[in-house]
């Protein structure tokens, strides 16, 4: 069954004079979810401290939240994960609504007409 899956994760190491913090994040994340995955990533440097927020959101085949972090540990680099100091992981399962689309488990859709209880 398909899943809609919101991925935070919060990224702090010293700072460095390398330039931009986590430089690299981008490719690590799309290396690690789908190529359909919407990936966002916020930078910033305070405090003697290099700070990164990325957001990933897409469809999987995941079903809980675990899944997501099994998935993580496994296959992020060990260097990401050490500087991984929090995370935040939504799975929202869905059910099949018709060849083209999904929709949220529980959720009635109206076609122009009152939705009839299912």
């Amino acid at each position: 069954m398909a899943s809609e899956y919101f991925v935070d994760l919060c990224f702090i190491k010293p700072h460095t004079d390398a330039g931009a913090p986590f430089p690299e994040l981008e490719a690590q994340l799309g290396a690690l979810f789908s190529s359909q995955a919407a990936i966002t990533v916020e930078r910033k440097q305070d405090d003697g401290l290099e700070i990164a927020v990325a957001q990933v959101s897409g469809l999987s085949a995941w079903t809980t939240e675990q899944d997501v972090i099994s998935h993580l540990e496994k296959h992020m680099p060990l260097d990401s994960l050490d500087w991984l100091n929090g995370y935040r992981i939504q799975v929202i399962l869905k059910e099949d609504a018709g060849p083209c689309r999904l929709k949220r488990r529980g959720e009635k859709h109206e076609l122009g007409i009152a939705a009839a209880n299912v």
